[in-house]
């Protein structure tokens, strides 16, 4: 997920490190394009509803059912004047998930999207260089040049370029813990070294992220 950080008000530009990566949950994001107050508080509101569900079925919500929680609110608001354009994306039992959700409750589920009033010239990009089998260095140097263009062509956009990657860390811990496991057999660590040793590789792991 890239985006930029420019806030405008007509030809005014409010702000240039507007967040526009929103946290719905630990598990689940949205993004920023529109009314920046609608796109704000629904998506909190999104959040609380996430949660709710939650608590109620005592799982965690899958990414299609949180984006269709989103949109059926929006169908409740629809010719009261909002301004969202958003993307929800996340991790969950099927693995990534990326869906469109609009103040008209327009709900599209897809690989890629751009959102905003720079989405042309990142669709310019997106649409000659996306892959599906890019690696994430790849990924990553697109998502940065699909902003750039935006960026240039669009007076809307600016500011700086954020993002944010999704890792399922379920998947990495066992990846980790069987590397751990592999380490001990191969170097024939004594059980009571073991406790010594884990920690320094978490503490290692922990460094090594930042």
């Amino acid at each position: 997920m890239s985006v930029d950080s420019r806030a405008t008000q007509g030809p005014y530009i409010a702000s240039q490190s507007v967040k526009k990566v929103i946290e719905i949950n630990p598990y689940l994001l949205g993004t920023m394009a529109g009314g920046a107050a609608d796109c704000l508080y629904w998506e909190r509101d999104l959040g609380r509803q996430c949660r709710l569900y939650e608590l109620k079925n005592k799982e965690r919500i899958s990414v299609a059912a949180a984006s269709k929680l989103l949109a059926n609110t929006m169908y409740q608001y629809r010719g009261y004047g909002l301004s969202m354009g958003t993307m929800v994306t996340g991790w969950d039992k099927t693995g990534p998930q990326l869906y469109y959700v609009d103040n008209d409750a327009t709900r599209i589920h897809g690989n890629l999207f751009a959102v905003g009033s720079g989405s042309t010239y990142a669709y310019g990009v997106l649409d000659n260089h996306y892959r599906f089998d890019m690696t994430v260095e790849e990924a990553i140097e697109l998502g940065k040049r699909a902003i750039m263009h935006a960026v240039h062509r669009d007076a809307m956009s600016g500011g700086i370029n954020n993002g944010m990657l999704f890792y399922d860390v379920s998947f990495c811990l066992l990846l980790f813990h069987n590397l751990i496991l592999f380490f001990l057999s191969f170097f024939a660590f004594s059980l009571l070294d073991y406790p010594r040793w884990l920690e320094a590789c978490l503490r290692w792991r922990y460094y090594g992220d930042i």
